[in-house]
C-alpha cells in the first residue's frame, strides 16, 4: 500500500491516518499537520474475506481540517476479475470515482447527517 496524505489546514488539529485490518488490527498510523507524509506498508498479508479500513481522524477532540489521501494497493501475481486491465492494482482515486460522472453536492438532509456523524456528542454512547 502506497499513498501520500496531505493535510491542507495548518491551523487545524493534527490528522491521523490509519490502516486497519479486520484480521490483524492496526497495520500503520501516520500523523500529519499542514504538510504531506508518505504512507507506505509493504508485504501485507491479505486473505479472502479480510477487510482493510482506511481511516482519518483528528488527533484530539477538535477537527483535523481538510486532507487528501488516496491509497493505492498493488497485488503482485493477482488478477482483478471485475477489472482485467488493472491486473492486481486497486487505486482509491480511480476505482472510487467515475471521471465522466462528477459527484453531486450533498443535499441539506445529507449535510445534516454528515454533521451529526462527525459531532463528538453523536459518537459517545452511554
Amino acid at each position: 500500500m502506497l499513498a501520500e496524505i496531505t493535510h491542507l489546514d495548518a491551523k487545524a488539529e493534527e490528522a491521523v491516518a490509519r490502516v486497519i485490518s479486520s484480521r490483524a488490527g492496526l497495520l500503520g498510523a501516520w500523523t500529519v499537520k499542514g504538510q504531506s507524509v508518505l504512507t507506505e506498508l509493504n508485504k501485507l498479508s491479505v486473505k479472502k474475506g479480510d477487510v482493510l479500513d482506511f481511516v482519518v481522524t483528528s488527533k484530539g477532540e477538535k477537527t483535523a481540517g481538510a486532507y487528501q489521501w488516496s491509497p493505492s494497493i498493488l497485488m503482485p501475481g493477482a488478477s482483478n476479475p471485475g477489472m482485467p486491465a488493472t491486473g492486481g492494482r486497486w487505486d482509491a482515486r480511480v476505482d472510487f470515482s467515475d471521471p465522466n460522472k462528477p459527484q453531486k453536492p450533498l443535499g441539506a438532509l445529507e449535510e445534516l447527517c454528515q454533521a451529526l456523524l462527525l459531532s463528538p456528542e453523536f459518537s459517545v454512547l452511554e
